[in-house]
């Protein structure tokens, strides 16, 4: 099995209209000014995010028994959520044993990266990319090698299912750290937190502290609407998992229909919904 080495990135500095180095992702120890959120003054801060995912492909091809496609066309399985960027390459590595997620990931013209895999699981890198969400490039190539390290070694759990997931947070955990949520509630959390590396908690305390809303996920729904949730648990410090919801009616049907097939065919293999660890490539030489 080969190692994945972060290629070498040279580092850039950026400045403000005063000539000082902008110290991204640090520079709002409150909150940010509002008209920083319609700010986005060096998004080629990102470019460094192409570089690393063009290692990763070539690392996941060398390294498991999969098979690779490239083709802009393959973004039509990125139809939830919508990209927002334009997309000037998708590669997708599909592993060659059932039970196994796939994983596409579009490089688009911010620059970011979009990851999809599984059934429907998305992430974006950077998640905004905006002066406010002050996101830094050394973040986003963390987080994006973090969530393909965690599907490919079975971290992503996806199901569909009627009303709220069983493995969501107490209502009444929410309410007390969340006022305000009305009773038949779904909300999606971005993070737990742990108390230092590898010491995972479920002191309310400590994951209400570091836990968050992501803007616009609270909504209502009927205990019979069926609800697509994800979880994906990446070994990293300080981030045992994120997982999120979506309401079935707000994806296009032909969209959930598939992913219910998938998921489907995945409980035959994986009763728990688990995607299982990818192969290894089998080397010539041995």
């Amino acid at each position: 099995m080969t190692e994945y080495i972060r290629p070498t990135i040279v580092p850039v500095e950026f400045r403000d209209d005063d000539g000082q180095i902008i110290n991204y992702g640090n520079r709002w120890p409150d909150s940010p000014p509002d008209d920083q959120y319609s700010e986005t003054r060096h998004p080629d801060r990102f470019a460094p995010l192409h570089i690393v995912a063009n290692a990763l492909i070539n690392h996941l091809n060398a390294t498991y028994d999969v098979r690779i496609e490239e083709g802009s066309h393959l973004v039509a399985d990125l139809d939830h959520p919508v990209i927002y960027h334009a997309v000037t390459r998708a590669v997708k590595l599909s592993p060659n044993v059932p039970g196994t997620a796939e994983i596409l990931i579009a490089f688009t013209d911010q620059p970011g990266i979009t990851l999809g895999a599984g059934a429907l699981f998305s992430e974006q890198f950077p998640d905004c990319g905006c002066d406010a969400c002050d996101e830094s490039v050394e973040h986003c190539m963390n987080e994006l090698e973090q969530s393909i390290f965690a599907i490919i070694g079975g971290g992503l759990k996806e199901s569909t299912s009627m009303g709220c997931p069983d493995d969501f947070m107490p209502f009444d955990f929410l309410d007390k750290n969340f006022p305000g949520l009305a009773p038949g509630t779904w909300v999606e959390i971005t993070s737990f937190a742990t108390k230092g590396p590898d010491q995972e908690t479920s002191d309310p305390g400590v994951i209400a502290e570091n836990a968050k809303l992501r803007s616009g996920s609270a909504a209502t729904h009927d205990a019979d609407e069926s609800v697509y949730s994800f979880q994906l648990t990446r070994p990293a410090p300080n981030c045992s998992a994120v997982g999120g919801s979506v309401l079935a009616s707000d994806l296009p049907q032909a969209v959930l229909d598939r992913a219910q097939a998938m998921l489907s065919a995945l409980s035959a293999i994986s009763p728990e919904g688990d995607w299982l660890p990818w192969p290894l490539r089998v080397r010539s030489d041995q």
